[in-house]
């Protein structure tokens, strides 16, 4: 017996979905990952994925206003080159 279709939730789906191997599964993972992350940094939703983007943007805001206040932290100095 070979397996052409599959019948899932009322749902028809061609056999070659179970064919998928690790890297196309984690791939397709990654790119969901990659796509949720951008749709919480657009709306401003925090979520654990978004978190270090958030972080990093805020660190980048405190640099340009030691750049323009003249108001120095350790990070900051390094980053500047003062």
């Amino acid at each position: 017996m070979k397996v052409t279709k599959i019948l899932q939730n009322d749902a028809i789906f061609d056999a070659a979905v179970l064919d998928l191997s690790t890297d196309v599964i984690l791939a397709k993972f990654k790119r969901a990952i990659g796509i949720q992350t951008n749709l919480a940094l657009e709306i401003g939703v925090p979520t654990a994925s978004s978190a270090p983007h958030s972080l990093l943007a805020g660190f980048k805001n405190m640099v340009a206003v030691c750049a323009a206040s003249g108001y120095r932290f350790e990070s900051a100095t390094k980053i500047l080159g003062e």
